[in-house]
């Protein structure tokens, strides 16, 4: 049994008319062709040379010709299998479907007063609980829900996070990359006999760091699948301020990472991710929840799903807000529909809040229902002579008809709707009658239900010591390095 995720059964919108498509695509390999991308990791600048690039070991930069573009892309599958921790949880990433998964955050916050402080164990496994329940969250990735928690050095924080998600959730997971940490998170998810979604981000504007490269090919390896892509770039910062622009140079970024996995490894399972905000020009921060992160997003969906061919991840679903209120409600509300009526096989939504700082599971709960209603409308209407209802209206005729009773009302209704889980749903008498409650207050009260009743197969005994093991291992490893601080 494979996670259905929502089935995309409506005509895309593509933002772009295909000439404007194009126009952003050659741009792109001049870029790459004139400028490259740069990177102090050998390696990888000897495998670009290899394979015609020129290579300049001074500037550690890497021109990339069109011809291996083009020829690596194809290489690229449109469809692949992960494996979770339990196979009834397996997806497969196809061109098709769309998956939804949480946005992670350093710190909890309270939701309604901006507080924030580090998560303890104890609410790191709470909120792995909570997603694992959560029927609209298909993909848990990496620091999620927290970067980590209290009592454990930095250096751990990954490794340690990733060990309370294998044991706390069934579903997919991911993992990220450190100081060599993702040696040991491979060896975990070996042990288990899972995948990771893993990932190889891009230091904007067009550079890896050193470890990056060496993390795509230890994942690569593992046969994991790779999110190669956009790491936070800045348009009016990192990037230029143009929405065009920006969508050069993270098209760009995001090529090279497409292209080095190729060359890794052929055939190496991709998604691309494109994860960028505009700068907001009053302060100089990441302007979060902003419209042209929408806009951008719509043109790499574009670009990519239909030029290129190849999965498709988007995360600009943070917001400004600090706390759970209208604002956050619709700067997460607008960028996650564009990002899936654009035709975005996976989007990170649950949770998250002001950037990459804050997490709290009960907004994963309403958040919950923005991906649901979302998967409802990507799932679009079925037409047949049912549906059509011809027959039925034929019947019913003019008043006094009605159709709530019908067996067909009954039958479909079902189908038709999606009905929120932590809304207000009631009439304004029902509502003053029980205590005039608000999404926010339904939203506690799920949470309350999951963590009163939600069950989530234990893992083995044998498993779990495994992990402590390997936690051990990797403890070591890095006390060795000199860099095991804070235990």
């Amino acid at each position: 049994m494979l996670v259905k995720g929502y089935k995309i059964n409506i005509e895309p919108f593509k933002i772009l008319k295909e000439e404007q498509i194009e126009e952003i695509h050659k741009a792109t390999i001049t870029v790459l062709k004139e400028t490259g991308i740069k990177t102090d990791n050998k390696m990888a600048l000897k495998l670009f040379e290899k394979n015609d690039c020129m290579v300049d070991y001074e500037r550690n930069t890497a021109k990339i010709p069109e011809s291996l573009i083009e020829d690596c892309l194809k290489k690229v599958p449109n469809s692949f299998l992960v494996r979770a921790r339990e196979s009834d949880n397996d997806l497969v990433i196809d061109e098709n479907t769309l998956y939804f998964c949480p946005l992670p955050g350093q710190d909890i916050v309270d939701i309604e007063t901006g507080d924030r402080r580090s998560a303890t164990r104890e609410e790191y496994e709470l909120g792995v609980k909570i997603l694992d329940a959560l029927e609209t969250v298909h993909i848990i990735p990496w620091y999620t829900p927290y970067f980590g928690f209290r009592g454990i050095s930095p250096v751990m924080a990954m490794l340690e996070g990733l060990a309370l998600r294998i044991k706390n959730s069934t579903k997919v997971t991911g993992e990220g990359y450190s100081n060599d940490s993702e040696i040991y998170s491979i060896k975990m998810a070996k042990e288990i006999g899972m995948d990771l979604m893993s990932f190889m981000s891009v230091a904007p504007p067009l550079t890896w760091y050193k470890n990056a490269p060496d993390a795509a090919l230890r994942f690569i390896n593992a046969d994991f699948p790779l999110i190669a892509g956009q790491a936070t770039g800045i348009y009016g910062a990192t990037y230029p301020c143009t929405v065009a622009g920006a969508s050069v140079i993270g098209n760009a970024e995001t090529m090279a990472g497409v292209v080095l996995s190729q060359l890794l490894k052929p055939g190496s399972k991709n998604i691309v991710l494109d994860f960028s905000f505009p700068v907001n020009m009053r302060s100089g921060a990441p302007f979060f929840g902003n419209i042209a992160s929408s806009l951008h997003s719509a043109i790499f969906t574009q670009l990519w799903k239909y030029r290129y061919k190849v999965p498709v991840a988007i995360a600009p679903c943070y917001t400004n807000s600090k706390v759970s209120d209208f604002q956050t409600g619709y700067e997460k509300s607008i960028p996650a529909f564009t990002a899936a009526v654009s035709g975005a096989n996976l989007i990170f939504l649950h949770g998250g809040i002001y950037g990459e700082l804050t997490y709290n599971p009960i907004q994963s709960v309403l958040d919950n229902d923005i991906a649901g209603m979302i998967g409802r409308f990507i799932e679009g209407v079925t037409i047949n002579k049912e549906t059509l209802a011809a027959e039925l209206i034929n019947e019913i005729g003019p008043l006094p008809g009605s159709y709530l009773g019908e067996m067909h009302t009954r039958t479909w209704w079902k189908f038709e709707q999606y009905v929120p889980k932590a809304a207000d749903c009631l009439t304004p008498p029902e509502w003053l009658k029980k205590g005039k409650k608000v999404a926010l207050d339904y939203a506690k009260d799920k949470m309350k239900k999951i963590l009163e009743s939600h069950e989530v197969k234990p893992l083995s005994e044998e498993k779990k010591e495994k992990l402590e093991h390997l936690l051990i291992e990797a403890r070591n490893f890095f006390k060795s390095k000199g860099i095991l601080l804070g235990e």
